[in-house]
Formats: structure tokens, sequence, C-alpha cells
């Protein structure tokens, strides 16, 4: 995934981890800035089961 998946993505999600990536309204994450491993250096997930 990219950057603008990640960025597009995650705030449609009802549930978040605010202590990792902020607020719904304010949410950041890290990128590795380097030219060969640009990418999440983390990514906080949970999920919940359906039904």
């Amino acid at each position: 995934m990219t950057q603008v998946d990640i960025a597009g993505l995650l705030p449609q999600c009802a549930d978040g981890e605010p202590d990792k990536h902020g607020r719904p309204e304010a949410r950041h994450y890290n990128f590795e800035p380097t030219f060969i491993m640009w990418g999440l250096q983390d990514l906080h997930l949970e999920f919940d089961p359906v039904g």
C-alpha cells in the first residue's frame, strides 16, 4: 500500500488506535523517507468480528 492508499482508507474505518495514530480528525502515520524503503514504519490495527 502507498501513503495515498493509507491516507484514504484509514479515515473511513470506524475504530482506530487513538493512542497510537491520533484521533480520527487528526490521524498521523510514520513513513520511512528513504528512496528504497519508502513505506510505513508501523501500523496498529484491531479488527472487530462481523455478524
